[in-house]
C-alpha cells in the first residue's frame, strides 16, 4: 500500500479488491478526514491499529473479507458512522464489543459470519485419565455449548469440556458453537478438536500372603486350625481404577472361595483384603498346598 500520510484532505480512500497483503499501516489513522474507507477483500491480517479512534469523520467503515483480529478500536466518537462491515474475518465477541459498536447503533452493521476460532487439535490419550478441552474466547455474556460429531452433548455448556475418566467411548471429534445475546446473528465455531482414546492397562495383583504368618505362598504347615482367618495383599499396578474386583483361594487345588470387594482400587492403591469365608488348613500330613485367585 502506497504511504498516503500526507494527503491528510483526503475524504474517500477505495481499496477494496487490490490484492493488499500484510498489516494495515499505522500512518492511516493520520488521515482524519476520511469519510469513506473501504479495505474490503483483500488478504489484510493483524490488528486494526489503534491510531484508527482519530478516524472520527467516517460514514463508511467497511473492512470485511480480510484476516483480521484482536480488539477492534473503539467508534464511540464516530459520531457520522452510518456503515460498518467487520464480516468475515477472524474477530471474536470480545473484539467487537471493544468497538462500542452493536447492533442497532447505527443505519447498517455487519459482523456476522467470521472465521472458526482457535487451533485445530489432535490428542491421544489413555482411558482412565483425566482430561479437559477449552474453548474460551473473551466476551461478557458467551454462552457455550459442545458437541461430538453432530451431536449436541447436553448439559455440556461451559466453556471447558471435562472428562473425569475419560473412555474408550469417547473418543471423537469435538467442537464448541458461542453466541452471545448483545450479537444475535454471530455463532463462532471452533476448529475440531480430535481426541483418541487407547486402552489403558489394568494390572491388580496379589502380592503376599497377610496372614496366617506361618503360611507361605504356597505351603500350610502343620499345626495350623480347620478355621484359619486368610488375608491378601494386593496392589493396582496399572493405569485404571479397578471397581469391584473378585477375590478368591484354594486349597490343594480345590477353590474354596470367591468373593467380592466391594469398593475400587486406584491405579498405585494397596488394599490388604480379608476373606469372610476361612480356610481349613489343618492335617495330618506335613504341608498343604495354596494358591490365591484374582478376577476383575
Amino acid at each position: 500500500m502506497p504511504n498516503l500520510s500526507l494527503c491528510t484532505n483526503l475524504e474517500t480512500l477505495q481499496l477494496a479488491n487490490s490484492g493488499l497483503s500484510g498489516n494495515i499501516p499505522d500512518w492511516l489513522g493520520q488521515l482524519n478526514n476520511l469519510k469513506y474507507l473501504n479495505l474490503s477483500w483483500n488478504q489484510l491480517n493483524g490488528v486494526i491499529p489503534a491510531s484508527f479512534t482519530n478516524l472520527t469523520q467516517l460514514e463508511l467503515y467497511y473492512v470485511l473479507g480480510n484476516l483480521l483480529e484482536g480488539n477492534i478500536p473503539s467508534c464511540e466518537n464516530f459520531s457520522n458512522l452510518q456503515w460498518f462491515n467487520i464480516s468475515s474475518n477472524r474477530f471474536d465477541f470480545g473484539n467487537i464489543i471493544s468497538s462500542g459498536v452493536v447492533p442497532g447503533s447505527i443505519n447498517g452493521f455487519w459482523y456476522s459470519p467470521q472465521d472458526l476460532f482457535g487451533q485445530e487439535q489432535n490428542y491421544i490419550k489413555t482411558e482412565g485419565e483425566f482430561f479437559k478441552i477449552s474453548a474460551f474466547i473473551p466476551g461478557d455474556g458467551n454462552q457455550y455449548q459442545w458437541y461430538k460429531g453432530s451431536d449436541l452433548l447436553v448439559g455440556q455448556t461451559q466453556d471447558d469440556l471435562e472428562f473425569d475418566v475419560i473412555s474408550l467411548d469417547d473418543e471423537g471429534e469435538y467442537k464448541c458453537l458461542v453466541t452471545n445475546p448483545l450479537f444475535p446473528e454471530l455463532i463462532l465455531e471452533s476448529r475440531l478438536i480430535h481426541i483418541a482414546v487407547e486402552e489403558g492397562a489394568a494390572n491388580l495383583k496379589m502380592l503376599a500372603l497377610n496372614s496366617p504368618g506361618v503360611l507361605s505362598r504356597s505351603r500350610a504347615h502343620c499345626g495350623l486350625s480347620a478355621s484359619e482367618e486368610i488375608s491378601v495383599i494386593v496392589v493396582n499396578n496399572g493405569d485404571l481404577p479397578v471397581s469391584n474386583p473378585e477375590f478368591g483361594f484354594a486349597i490343594d487345588g480345590e477353590v474354596v472361595a470367591f468373593e467380592t470387594y466391594n469398593g475400587e482400587i486406584n491405579s498405585g492403591d494397596t488394599l490388604t483384603y480379608t476373606f469372610y469365608t476361612k480356610a481349613d488348613l489343618s492335617s495330618s500330613s506335613y504341608l498343604k498346598t495354596f494358591s490365591d485367585r484374582l478376577f476383575y
